[in-house]
């Protein structure tokens, strides 16, 4: 299983993307709005039969990147 936790101060769009070691976005697993606070995405099911490998998740927002 994979979660991914984050906070956002407050409402905005963001993404979340798979980048390989390359620095290419793989695949982009969660983009929307999202609501300020407290957040925890489920990503075992979008990144089951991804190729193998050394990957990054990389989540954009209006604030900036992490």
């Amino acid at each position: 299983s994979a979660t991914v936790v984050f906070d956002l101060a407050s409402s905005q769009e963001s993404s979340l993307e798979i980048i390989d070691l390359l620095g290419r976005v793989v695949s982009i697993l969660n983009k929307q709005r999202l609501g300020g606070g407290h957040h925890e995405i489920d990503i075992s099911e979008q990144v089951r039969g991804q190729p193998s490998g050394v990957h990054l998740l990389r989540l954009r927002t209006e604030e900036g990147v992490a």
